[in-house]
């Protein structure tokens, strides 16, 4: 009577071709008692090495970049204003050009203010058609773009990760570093823009231009 089962299951798996592994598997995995998945360690390291087996992953759940950014603007004006600054007008073009910087560096696997086109910020801005014009009593000026740049990661709160948290590290590494709070409280700055990139792996760019 074994040899009777085990031909037929010889001949199921035969017929169901090279996805037959994966059901037998899964099958396992839904008839397994639930105590059983509960007493791996925290981590999920049993479900997740059986969903890397199958070729799945569960993708990371991070704040969105969006809300980091509009955390780093307040928290940059926080700054400020402690040190008796004005406020920065948040500055959507010059956004979009710290999140595109941000992005290439992730991309591109670098860290610096020039980019792999050999363009430094002003320069960036001017391929955007930005022009940085700060008035000056009676006429305006054209300026030079200021910027800073931060790279982290996800962890780096001890708190979670939360959009709040990662900005307040970030804006608290920044102030620490003497040549990036120059830019932070520097007077002559009327706005900003703030471009987040979080990568898979948690790795949190962080582009900060100045007008």
């Amino acid at each position: 009577m074994g040899d009777e089962v085990m031909a037929a299951v010889s001949a199921f798996l035969s017929s169901m071709g090279r996805n037959s592994f994966y059901i037998v598997l899964l099958a396992c995995l839904l008839a397994t008692p639930l105590v059983f998945v509960s007493a791996q360690p925290s981590g999920g390291g049993f479900i997740s090495s059986v969903l890397d087996f199958l070729g799945g992953r569960v993708p990371p759940s991070y704040p969105s970049a969006s809300d980091v950014e509009v955390n780093i603007h307040e928290f940059i004006n926080e700054m400020r204003i402690q040190h008796g600054v004005r406020s920065l007008y948040y500055d959507h073009t010059l956004s979009t050009m710290a999140r595109l910087h941000s992005a290439s560096m992730a991309s591109d696997g670098y860290f610096g203010h020039v980019n792999l086109d050999g363009e430094m910020p002003t320069d960036r801005a001017n391929s955007a058609g930005y022009v940085c014009s700060r008035e000056y009593g009676d006429g305006f000026s054209i300026e030079d773009i200021g910027e800073n740049i931060y790279l982290g990661d996800v962890d780096s709160s001890g708190q979670g990760g939360s959009a709040e948290d990662i900005a307040r590290v970030v804006v608290d590494d920044l102030m620490s570093s003497a040549k990036h709070r120059v830019n932070i409280i520097n007077s002559e700055y009327v706005s900003e823009g703030v471009g987040v990139f979080i990568s898979d792996a948690g790795g949190v760019y962080v582009t900060e231009d100045f007008c």
